[in-house]
């Protein structure tokens, strides 16, 4: 049995740019934090990932009269993850009192 999306490919593109978003704030955020500013995107390393479904054992009583040694099993789909990261590389700016 397989778990699935209808049109993953939307999925993945929503992931791929939110991973490209994040990287972006983060490397803003570090430059400030030294005082520099971005410059431009001297290298990117993209790094596949495919959605995984995740599912989850769940234990269930039928009735109370219910046999102690027959528990009904079932597997019940929580989420589906999908994953994306990007490796960004910046050149910085120089600063013009330099």
């Amino acid at each position: 049995m397989s778990w699935g999306v209808a049109n993953p490919d939307v999925y993945r593109q929503q992931a791929r740019a939110k991973a490209i978003e994040n990287a972006t704030q983060q490397a803003a955020s570090l430059a400030q934090g030294f005082k520099a500013k971005l410059g431009p995107v001297y290298s990117i390393r993209y790094h596949v990932a495919n959605y995984q479904p995740m599912p989850v054992a769940r234990m269930y009583k039928a009735a109370s009269d219910a046999p102690e040694n027959s528990a009904a099993q079932t597997y019940e789909q929580q989420s589906i993850h999908f994953d994306d990261q990007v490796d960004v590389v910046f050149e910085l700016q120089r600063n013009a009192a330099q």
